[in-house]
């Protein structure tokens, strides 16, 4: 049973292999030593023997030079000593003979039959100068550069294609290879592909090339051959009929095939490298659609699924469910190859309409009379580039610029609409501020009773009643001093309380809670410096009116302008308010304020987070809306509201922060 590991090179057949060289040495093209119809000097001084290309347990191969057609050669002999054998000599004119009547361009031809002096025959064949596909694979699974350069994918299915033929050819001649594997395909440095090792082919059909007595065996250690029934091939790519011990027909060298593009497609073999468990599946069958999966996208271009469908169909375990033919693979394997060719051709044509998309956007970006027509250019040529190719990344980020930057002329119109939203903010502010001032009218009623001066409560109701007026029309159309006068009256009539309470008691809540409401309906600073001076102001004044509410009282009494609303007896700070005299009630009413503060502070926040989550929302609904318009893959660049843009964008627009 012939048994190969994956990554140690073997040589049973010694098969004519030489390292492939860049440029081979060219040699001169010498006249015929004499007349080719006599040889005074016998075949052995005609061919020179110059080095060891190889050697096996059989046979070994000499690079030997041509002395009559003045070329070199590979020569192949029987070992020394096993040249007895009948066996041997039996299987090695076997070989010579159906080497040399397959003439095929992928079949190394065979030039001469014979036996030297000493009676051992020899036959000679071309010298072949290249890399298996055993030794290409290795190289690719360690990730070396020089091959990976070299041998694609493609390349390597090219060639597996013209495999496909030549098997067919031989076929088609009554021939069964029966060791298709990737030590058997050699690559040559200028685009040959030969299938080597015929030593074990079976002939299946008299006649159909010169008749060559059968002789079915298998290649074992010592590279004898055995009785019908043992089974022939090699261990990993041998399908389960020879593994039985069945001769097999031309649908035994289909499951080869297909262990074969198995590898070239994933990588490693399809049985893995445990000779044991690789004939025990090869007996029962492996799940190939299985191995495929697990190692999906491992190939540099991914996993065609038409090719992983005839590695399913071509490694089944019965024949009956396999191509049936080495031409219905080649046919597959040539119509993908036809259609990446259209795939490629796709491609470039999207690049170069990617290409004129980023220079249109570009200009469309920089601004200028010709802006927006070269923004429309833009979105035609991505909408063909990414039509040919939706995994163009020029053509994706033309997309992501044209998306996410503002084309020149759209600032004013983005700013109009967020003045209508901060405009609808402090419209409800506004209203909000109506039923505070309701709210804030009853307490100054209750005050009354809890021992407010009269008085001093119609000015304080007269302040609470102008506020929420101020409050109400500032809601149905702010204008540039309506918010100034709510303002004024809303902290005047909290200012006045602090006769009622002393500035520490409820005021600072109070003036708190109408800044905050202020703050949250004011615009933004970038709009207050280029679009509305006024509303700058009108910030300045948010955060300065309440502070002088509060300290004005201070710097009256502190003059004795007004009496004290406060002072320190023994360590306590004591109460005297100025337009009150409290009765028992007066407890209650500072409680029921401090819990109106907290009620309206908290209604104010969740009011402004439900407006500004609607917002939100819009925006985020936009932004996957506009990502929708981005291949899977470059939807990251778009960012998000809540962290911001990717390092991508971040770069194009200077960086992050």
């Amino acid at each position: 049973m012939a048994e190969r590991d994956d990554d140690t090179e073997s040589d049973d057949d010694a098969k004519t292999l030489t390292p492939e060289v860049e440029d081979p040495p060219t040699l001169p093209i010498t006249p015929p030593a004499r007349d080719l119809g006599e040889d005074t000097r016998g075949d052995d001084a005609r061919y020179v023997r110059k080095a060891l290309l190889g050697e096996g347990a059989m046979g070994e191969v000499h690079l030997c030079h041509d002395a009559r057609i003045g070329r070199d050669v590979a020569r192949k002999t029987i070992r020394g000593g096993q040249t007895d054998s009948s066996s041997l000599r039996q299987r090695f004119t076997r070989e010579a003979s159906v080497q040399g009547q397959l003439e095929h361009p992928a079949i190394v031809p065979v030039y001469d039959f014979a036996r030297d002096p000493d009676g051992a025959e020899y036959f000679t064949m071309r010298r072949v100068q290249g890399r298996s596909l055993h030794e290409v694979l290795k190289g690719l699974r360690r990730d070396d550069p020089d091959t990976r350069a070299r041998y694609g994918q493609r390349r390597l299915l090219a060639a597996f294609a013209t495999i496909c033929l030549a098997v067919a050819y031989a076929h088609s001649r009554g021939v069964i290879h029966r060791d298709i594997q990737p030590s058997n395909i050699m690559l040559g440095g200028f685009g040959e592909v030969y299938l080597l090792d015929w030593g074990v082919a079976r002939i299946a059909r008299s006649g159909s090339i010169a008749d060559i007595e059968p002789s079915d065996g298998v290649r074992d250690a010592g590279g004898l051959t055995t009785e019908v029934g043992i089974t022939v091939g090699t261990i990993g790519y041998m399908s389960p009929e020879q593994a039985m011990g069945h001769r097999g027909d031309e649908r035994s060298d289909v499951y080869s095939l297909g262990a074969v593009l198995f590898e070239i497609l994933v990588g490693r073999p399809l049985h893995g490298r445990d000779r044991a468990k690789a004939m025990w599946q090869t007996l029962h069958g492996v799940d190939t659609r299985r191995e495929l999966e697990a190692t999906a996208g491992a190939g540099p271009l991914g996993l065609p699924p038409e090719l992983a469908d005839l590695c399913v169909r071509a490694t089944l375990l019965d024949p009956g469910d396999r191509p049936q033919t080495a031409t219905a693979m080649h046919d597959e394997v040539q119509r993908y190859l036809d259609g990446e060719r259209d795939v490629q051709r796709r491609r470039e044509e999207a690049q170069l309409h990617a290409s004129a998309a980023v220079l249109e956007a570009h200009d469309a970006t920089v601004g200028g009379r010709g802006a927006v027509a070269s923004r429309e250019r833009a979105f035609l040529e991505l909408s063909r580039a990414l039509a040919l190719d939706p995994s163009n990344v020029a053509a994706t980020e033309a997309l992501e610029m044209l998306i996410l930057r503002s084309p020149p002329g759209t600032a004013e119109a983005t700013n109009r609409e967020l003045y209508r939203s901060v405009d609808a903010l402090r419209r409800l502010l506004s209203r909000l501020g109506v039923v505070q001032m309701g709210v804030w009218a009853l307490g100054v009623a209750w005050g009354v009773a809890a021992g407010l001066h009269p008085g001093w409560a119609s000015v304080e109701l007269a302040a609470v009643v102008f506020a929420g007026f101020a409050a109400y029309y500032n809601s149905r159309s702010p204008t540039r001093f309506r918010p100034w006068l709510l303002l004024l009256s809303t902290n005047l009539a909290a200012s006045v309380l602090s006769g009622y309470g002393g500035v520490l008691l409820t005021v600072p809540a109070l003036l708190c809670t109408i800044s905050s409401a202020f703050a949250l309906g004011s615009r933004p600073m970038r709009w207050a410096q280029h679009n509305e001076p006024d509303a700058g102001l009108l910030r300045i004044g948010i955060v300065t009116v309440p502070v002088l509410s509060l300290l004005t009282p201070v710097v009256l009494e502190a003059f004795h302008i007004v009496p004290p609303s406060v002072e320190i007896r023994d360590g306590a700070i004591v109460i005297l308010p100025r337009i009150a005299r409290f009765t028992e009630g007066a407890y209650w009413l500072f409680v029921a304020a401090g819990v109106a503060c907290i009620v309206a502070c908290t209604l104010f926040a969740l009011r402004v987070r439900d407006y500004a989550f609607a917002v939100e929302s819009r925006a985020v609904e936009a932004a996957t809306q506009l990502s929708n318009l981005l291949p899977p893959h470059a939807r990251g660049a778009a960012g998000n509201i809540a962290t911001g843009p990717t390092p991508l964008a971040a770069r194009r627009h200077g960086g992050v922060g």
